[in-house]
């Protein structure tokens, strides 16, 4: 039995075309069994998706050589960034955090390498004709997610409203999701204008189009516009003022007012750059403005990277391991604001030297600026009109200017993939032969690289799909049943790498706030297993804090609980988590109730003080060494240290009452 070769280029264009429009769906998918539903439900199908679209494109590439990757700045870019990123993974502190990931972000190296797959087979098979289709198919996921929040409006269940982040799980991500349709979605409607747009349906009237694009921009923007994505709110009518800005200085006919126009674009440029230097100067005027409104914890979490990032400044520390760089340099008035557990700096510049160093920097901008050369290159020559210059060009901007006090989630990031494939596509040249005759012969070769290709397809998929999704699956049995569930544990920590360290973590937190509340009786099985998961976790990623903090507080339960030998084994390892972050209070509290158990009351006293120490006017430090003092029975230090408490911190005294009234150690 065989194939001819242009049989094979129709199966397989009819594969990678209904996979990629599938894939501008995948957005709103949603598996609400699933641990982190919004991100991972998204994710599977996105990479499974993308590995099904790269193995096809493979086997299309073997027999037409059409097909093969063509030589391009951006493609370049990204395949310089990339290297990085692996070089950066091998040389970092965790190499299997780097990669794997975990399932709240799902942004390693493994996605990455998705992405790449996805950019660089798309990039060679698809077709500038098939654009505006695949905007519809985007801007419709867009619109139908944007529409979501609305339902209880009018009596039907839906999902959390704009505020919580709709269909994609948060606020900041659905705004960044939103922002990209928007501009996709009035490229579009210029695009229409032209009577040459080859329409997927209703080919012959664009009027329908025009008024679902029309429509879709209007309920995007109030959607937009009632989410908490205040960067990507400014980001969208900052865009619009630049693309109006720079339509003024290259559309206007007349020559006075071009030129006005460009003296106000060389404004609006320079005030750009000027603001995004003194937003990432430490203290300056814009970044203290920036700390009132979006919040002072930014600049404390940009401080803790940038010191990182000049102890490993050539390649950094390795993509996902902000959780482990940034508790070395902790900043304990994070503590003073309630947020101190972030695994992100909230800034794409930050994050990516702590990712990948300097070279990591570079070789990222240096995607955005071949998209630039790219686009404006095509426009001096003609190639490309205005708007699909001017368009692009805003988005990047925007998509920048958003992530530098946030970043992207892989909604985000297949956006951000399309985008370099809206560019690859329309300013590439069609060569002089376009028209390159498939001759209709037959191939030996092509079953057998078929079923080459389709192992490699299954086993990917298994790897990289199947054993990631069973572990998220046990995790979320573990964490959501009532009761001690054997096999669930063991599905959850032996299906996969990825997430092992955060499902460990999760387990381990889980477990804790049990113990406390008394919510569920733990087994002594089950605590051992915990223990040995962090156990293996600390020996796998030594410089992870966390793990080290949680595996302390299991051995404070199971000593409590069961063998009081345990509890010198929390104190040898709270005092390795005290090493890792020196200025983190929790692994202070914790060895400090280690102490009292051990009954070595006086060093548990030194221990809440430290913490004090660190944080004069953190209230819950002066409520933990109160109540320390009153387990140990020292009534007269306890009245003084409330003394001590109410001089530094005199506002909040009914608060601090309160606190003491109710805590217990």
């Amino acid at each position: 039995m065989q194939i001819s070769i242009k049989k094979l280029e129709k199966i397989c264009l009819k594969i990678i075309h209904t996979s990629f429009y599938l894939l501008l769906l995948s957005p709103l998918l949603i598996i609400p069994s699933l641990f982190y539903p919004f991100t991972t439900a998204k994710s599977f199908c996105m990479m499974a998706l993308t590995e099904l679209i790269f193995f096809t494109w493979l086997l299309l590439s073997i027999f037409i050589p059409k097909y093969r990757p063509k030589k391009n700045i951006l493609l370049i870019s990204f395949s310089i960034f990339l290297l990085i990123l692996i070089l950066a993974t091998i040389f970092g502190v965790d190499p299997s955090r780097s990669f794997w990931s975990n399932f709240r972000r799902m942004n390693g190296l493994l996605m990455w390498l998705h992405l790449f797959a996805l950019f660089i087979s798309t990039s060679s098979v698809l077709n500038k004709k098939n654009i505006l289709n695949f905007i519809f198919f985007s801007v419709l996921a867009a619109t139908i997610g944007s529409l979501s929040f609305w339902m209880d409006k009018i009596g039907m269940p839906s999902l959390p409203n704009s505020k919580t982040g709709s269909f994609i799980g948060n606020s900041s991500f659905l705004a960044s999701y939103i922002l990209f349709n928007l501009y996709f979605a009035i490229y579009a409607l210029f695009s229409l204008k032209k009577k040459k747009a080859k329409l997927l349906f209703f080919n012959k009237s664009h009027d329908l189009y025009n008024a679902f694009l029309t429509i879709g921009i209007l309920i995007m923007t109030l959607a937009l516009m009632f989410s908490d994505g205040r960067a990507a709110i400014i980001s969208f009518f900052g865009g619009l003022l630049l693309l109006f800005l720079l339509w003024w200085a290259l559309r206007i006919k007349k020559r006075k007012l071009r030129f006005l126009g460009k003296v106000m674009l060389s404004i609006f440029i320079i005030s750009f750059l000027i603001i995004v230097s003194l937003l990432l100067t430490p203290n300056s005027r814009i970044q203290q403005k920036f700390g009132e409104v979006g919040g002072r914890a930014r600049p404390m979490i940009w401080g803790e990277a940038w010191n990182a990032f000049l102890e490993r400044p050539i390649l950094g520390w390795g993509p996902e391991t902000f959780i482990i760089s940034s508790n070395r340099y902790f900043d304990s008035s994070l503590f003073l604001l309630g947020e101190y557990n972030h695994d992100r700096a909230h800034n794409i510049i930050f994050d990516n030297l702590l990712d990948a160093g300097i070279l990591g920097l570079i070789s990222y901008l240096s995607i955005f600026i071949s998209a630039f050369y790219l686009l404006w290159r095509s426009y001096s020559k003609k190639r490309i009109n205005f708007w699909a210059t001017a368009i692009p060009t805003v988005l990047i901007l925007a998509h920048f200017t958003k992530n530098l006090s946030v970043f992207d989630m892989p909604s985000g990031y297949l956006m951000l993939i399309f985008l370099f494939l809206f560019i690859s596509l329309t300013t590439s040249q069609e060569p002089k032969n376009n028209k390159v005759v498939i001759r209709n012969k037959k191939n030996h070769f092509i079953f057998p690289a078929i079923f080459l290709l389709l192992i490699m397809f299954v086993s990917s998929l298994y790897f990289f799909i199947q054993k990631p999704a069973s572990a998220n699956i046990g995790a979320a049995k573990v964490l959501r049943s009532k009761k001690y569930n054997k096999q669930a544990y063991k599905q959850a920590l032996n299906s996969s790498w990825i997430g092992k360290y955060q499902i460990g973590v999760c387990i381990a937190d889980s477990m804790v706030s049990m113990a406390k509340d008394k919510s569920r009786e733990l087994s002594l099985e089950e605590i051992r297993l915990i223990e040995k998961t962090m156990e293996q976790n600390i020996r796998s990623s030594r410089l992870d804090y966390y793990s080290h903090l949680f595996l302390g507080q299991i051995y404070n339960i199971h000593g409590f609980t069961f063998e009081k030998s345990k509890f010198n084994n929390a104190e040898k390892i709270l005092r390795q988590a005290i090493i890792l972050s020196p200025t983190h209070p929790i692994a202070y509290w914790e060895l400090a109730k280690t102490k009292i158990y051990l009954g070595k009351n006086k060093e548990a006293v030194i221990l809440a003080k430290k913490v004090i120490d660190l944080e004069p006017e953190l209230l819950n430090a002066h409520v933990f060494l109160i109540n320390l003092y009153r387990n140990i029975s020292e009534d007269k230090a306890a009245e003084q240290a409330i003394k001590k408490a109410i001089k530094i911190i005199p506002d909040i005294v009914t608060e601090l009452e309160d606190f003491i009234n109710i805590q217990e150690l």
